[in-house]
């Protein structure tokens, strides 16, 4: 019978798995020296949280506004315009779980609005943004339904489908996570947690549109639903940091959703 060894546990070819007894002898007096009084803030200190009483009780002391982002209201009055026109609004799906939660969160708050909206996805198995290539023809999809705007969430768009459409008479509004030179494309309305220091970094990009919605909703006085699980669930799927104080508050509060289901 063939096994394999990795980090004390044997897998053997027929499946079984268990500890190896001489692993556990190795790591029990390591486990002896912890303090466990101390261990969790000493090992939270050393993941560098500044404030550990809020990391371990989220209070919402670090949730950022939305109003901090740059563009934010340029772009929340651009939607606008478009939902009381009743002009047609595109969705572009980024195919990942944060970008089917960000979509998620985006189509359904603006058909809270009655808005025109559609969504649309890449023609690729997994594609990410609007890039003109041979094989994915999404943005030629686009320009045949005649959207006068398009939303991307979770993504961005190069320059040249960014001009393609603004000629076929197309704004676009991105809210976004992933880092890039936010001044090369001067026909779109960036809204992303990197371009500012005030906000969390390791935002997710449903977090950013979360917050979008929120925004929104503060200035024209609508309703905004509560986005928390969506946004707890891309912020895991895709990584996130979760020493972030604003990450963890979520996460924090969509656990304690769960209590008392069994």
């Amino acid at each position: 019978m063939t096994k394999a060894f990795w980090r004390g546990i044997i897998i053997t070819s027929k499946g079984f798995v268990y500890y190896e007894e001489e692993y556990l002898l190795k790591v029990k007096p390591l486990l002896s020296k912890i303090n466990s009084s101390t261990f969790i803030g000493d090992y939270l200190q050393a993941c560098k949280v500044e404030d550990i009483s809020e990391y371990l009780n989220p209070t919402g002391l670090y949730v950022d506004k939305p109003s901090l982002y740059v563009n934010m209201d340029e772009a929340c009055a651009v939607v606008k315009h478009h939902v009381d026109e009743g002009n047609k609004i595109a969705v572009l799906v980024d195919t990942d779980n944060d970008g089917l939660c960000s979509t998620t969160i985006i189509y359904t708050f603006l058909k809270q609005q009655n808005a025109n909206v559609q969504t649309f996805q890449h023609n690729e198995a997994k594609a990410h943004g609007l890039i003109k290539t041979s094989k994915d023809t999404v943005i030629d999809d686009i320009i045949a339904w005649k959207p006068s705007l398009l939303i991307i969430p979770d993504a961005s768009v190069d320059e040249y489908c960014c001009k393609e459409l603004k000629r076929y008479g197309c704004e676009v509004v991105i809210l976004d996570h992933h880092n890039y030179d936010f001044n090369n494309n001067p026909c779109a309305v960036i809204v992303n947690c990197l371009q500012q220091t005030n906000t969390n970094q390791s935002a997710s990009g449903s977090l950013v549109t979360a917050k979008f919605c929120q925004r929104y909703a503060e200035l024209y006085k609508v309703e905004c639903p509560d986005y928390t699980d969506l946004v707890a669930m891309s912020l895991v799927s895709d990584v996130m940091d979760l020493t972030s104080m604003e990450n963890r508050q979520y996460i924090n509060d969509w656990l304690k959703g769960w209590e008392g289901i069994e």
